[in-house]
């Protein structure tokens, strides 16, 4: 399985102001993607104001604002998994998971309950916004990603072992490298 990253191109701000620029960015690459690569699964995902711009290309909009066109319907099934952390839209009025059309059984929008960005109620602090996303809420999205990849991929060989990404698949014989932390990065 071979794995590419394509970082969204728009100017992010205080304000979140050039959101839909952003949008509008990672549609035209969707887009790219599903026409020279039409087999290949895509995986979108954001924090905070990235979050904001995965939501607009799945057409939810930040409480009854909208930044711009959501991605055309005929190319969600080019995405396989969308996972975001931190989403500002959870504040005004619900997750993409449970908003979105396109990707809404696709989706998981996770919240830090001490985020005072995505989460209404005591408790808040804008560390909450900063810290505690890795490596619990990381790990879980990466499992829905995995899983989501996986449907109705070819099955596994004999004596395969699924893997997370990140982990370590030892060869017979060899020792186990040290397992690397994501904590503080």
């Amino acid at each position: 399985m071979e794995i590419g990253v394509y970082p969204v191109n728009y100017a992010a701000s205080r304000l979140q102001l050039h959101g839909g620029d952003g949008a509008n960015d990672a549609i035209s690459h969707i887009k790219s993607m599903a026409s020279s690569c039409p087999n290949t699964k895509l995986v979108l995902g954001g924090y905070s104001q990235g979050a904001t711009v995965i939501d607009i290309v799945a057409g939810v909009p930040l409480g009854s604002i909208s930044f711009g066109s959501p991605l055309p319907a005929a190319y969600a099934d080019n995405v396989a998994a969308v996972a975001v952390f931190g989403n500002p839209s959870n504040r005004a009025g619900g997750s993409l998971s449970s908003l979105s059309p396109l990707f809404g059984s696709k989706a998981i929008d996770l919240c830090n309950p001490t985020d005072p960005i995505c989460h209404v109620g005591p408790g808040n602090e804008f560390s909450g916004h900063i810290d505690g996303y890795i490596p619990t809420y990381t790990t879980q999205a990466a499992s829905f990603v995995v899983q989501r990849l996986r449907a109705g991929s070819v099955p596994h060989l004999p004596g395969s072992v699924p893997q997370l990404p990140g982990s370590v698949l030892q060869m017979p014989g060899t020792a186990a490298p040290a397992p690397e932390s994501l904590h503080g990065r």
